[in-house]
């Protein structure tokens, strides 16, 4: 068994119990506490945060009735902006003749989250500033949202990393979430492109969370900040996936909703929260490049802001995603609760953690083997769990390719903690850019409104009749000249105050050598 990775405020030494026994609601809270729960070479000691099964199960009976209510009274349709739909409704419906389904469900998303879920200072509401990722580079942030943004800046690289290889690439490879996915084709569609531009898509809308998060004013005279929009409009997506679904109109024949609940319901979306907000900072952690006690809540305390938009029960996000040891011990939960045993077979071919790696694999810009990414999931989630998922390994040119690029990262980030401040936030800026540019030529120069797409489409390009617009991002021979020029000075800068250091280093013991000899 390889060496367990606790997570949360977990003991070290105590009884360890295989987290599903511990966890199926059997023992009471005051028997649980002090032992230690165990799966996948994961550990969580019970300290009254965890989650028992039976509560789990209860979460997946529950949706999002909000969301659900409008989808059906406006029946939105496939490749149709459910919030700009909902925006003309507004616009051309007198108050009195609105339907009581979309005036709650405006009223829900068009302000700020309860005081204990939203991550804004109670003395600064309605600043813009507040909603945009702070400038201080401070490592004592407080738990804001600007504050938590500008720590995803700081670290994008680790974060982005951990988004594909474990967030996604694991995350939805559970049996009870790849069957809604398998009901839509979201994820496991056969062409790799199209699989590849879902990634992108659910990229963007991390990149709109991080940037601007000010919602929509109740009256309509301001239409909210991306983040805002892209969170709501992922809100309608689900509700539409789950309308559709338990329509019986899903793209497989049969949805067992006993046996799983409803789709995309309370768990699966704490568990989507939680893959966003805690499974980033175990592999930070893993990989030495651990955030602050203070970086780290902020960070938390941003997505907590965002969940909120997203339709996550308010009790939960309160309950749950309030500390870091909550949080991560309701995380550790869900994981322990969503993931089976292995199967006795499992081929690459329906191996949905192994299509999600294949699509990124061997494109531009550097065209890296499928093997390699499955060697950096691996470091990621762990070889227990990566061994239960039926990831193969990679080669040693992959092994020393996923080293290079984690001690290149962290170098990065350690270098902009302790050199000038101006540096860092070159290096943050630059990389904000290029993964806005990325995300943005790979979609054809578009973004997507996250509107559900017929299965039919997804090998098809972005077109304004399907859900899309043209993106504002700058792209062309002159954007990439710019941000290779800055990217340059950014190393020689880095590599001069090495070499500085080396020489000076040299000189100061050649010094000392010849003083002792004298």
């Amino acid at each position: 068994m390889s060496e367990l990775f606790f997570v949360g405020d977990s003991i070290r030494h105590g009884e360890t119990i295989d987290g599903r026994v511990l966890l199926s609601g059997k023992l009471n809270t005051e028997e649980r506490r002090g032992k230690i729960a165990t799966r996948f070479g994961y550990a969580a000691s019970a300290d009254g945060n965890e989650i028992v099964f039976p509560t789990l199960e209860s979460w997946r009976r529950l949706s999002d009735d909000l969301a659900d209510n409008v989808v059906r009274y406006l029946q939105l349709r496939p490749g149709r902006d459910g919030l700009k739909i909902i925006e003309e409704y507004l616009s051309n419906t007198p108050i009195e003749q609105r339907h009581p389904d979309v005036t709650a469900f405006w009223a829900a998303v068009a302000r700020e989250p309860p005081q204990d879920i939203s991550a804004l200072p109670e003395h600064q509401k309605h600043i813009d500033a507040d909603y945009r990722p702070s400038l201080d580079a401070s490592r004592q942030p407080e738990p804001t949202l600007s504050a938590g943004q500008a720590v995803f800046w700081r670290y994008s690289a680790p974060l982005f990393s951990s988004f594909l290889h474990f967030s996604l690439a694991a995350g939805f490879s559970s049996d009870r979430l790849v069957g809604v996915l398998q009901q839509t084709g979201y994820l496991t569609h056969h062409n790799r492109d199209a699989c590849f531009r879902r990634l992108l898509e659910t990229t963007q809308f991390i990149l709109d969370a991080m940037l601007d998060m000010r919602p929509a004013s109740s009256d309509g005279t301001f239409p909210g900040g991306q983040g805002w929009r892209s969170s709501v409009k992922v809100r309608l997506l689900h509700a539409q996936v789950r309308v559709k679904i338990l329509s019986g109109l899903g793209k497989a024949t049969t949805y067992d909703r006993e046996a799983d609940g409803i789709p995309i319901n309370q768990e699966d979306l704490c568990a989507t929260l939680g893959s966003f907000a805690i499974a980033p900072l175990w592999v930070c952690r893993k990989h030495g490049m651990s955030l602050t006690p203070a970086e780290e809540l902020a960070y938390l305390a941003a997505w907590r802001h965002i969940g909120f938009y997203l339709g996550i029960d308010q009790d939960k996000l309160s309950r749950h995603f309030s500390s870091l040891n909550s949080a991560e011990k309701a995380f550790a939960s869900m994981s322990f609760h969503l993931f089976t045993e292995p199967a006795a077979s499992r081929s690459l071919e329906t191996n949905s953690t192994y299509k999600i790696l294949s699509a990124v694999s061997n494109r531009a810009p550097d065209y890296k083997p499928v093997e390699y990414n499955c060697e950096i999931s691996r470091t990621q989630i762990g070889h227990e769990l990566a061994d239960t998922l039926g990831l193969p390994r990679g080669d040693w040119k992959c092994k020393l390719a996923a080293r290079y690029d984690r001690f290149s990262m962290r170098i990065f980030i350690q270098f902009g903690r302790y050199w000038r401040p101006g540096w860092d936030a070159e290096r943050v800026s630059l990389f904000r850019l290029v993964i806005q540019c990325i995300v943005a030529w790979q979609l054809g120069s578009r973004r997507t409104h996250f509107a559900m797409r017929d299965p039919s489409n997804y090998e098809k390009e972005l077109t304004d009749t399907d859900g899309s617009e043209p993106t504002e991002v700058v792209l062309g021979a002159e954007a990439g000249r710019s941000i290779k020029s800055r990217f340059k000075w950014l190393v020689a800068e880095m590599a001069g105050v090495f070499v500085g250091i080396g020489l000076l280093g040299g000189f100061t013991c050649y010094r000392l050598y010849t003083f002792a000899t004298l």
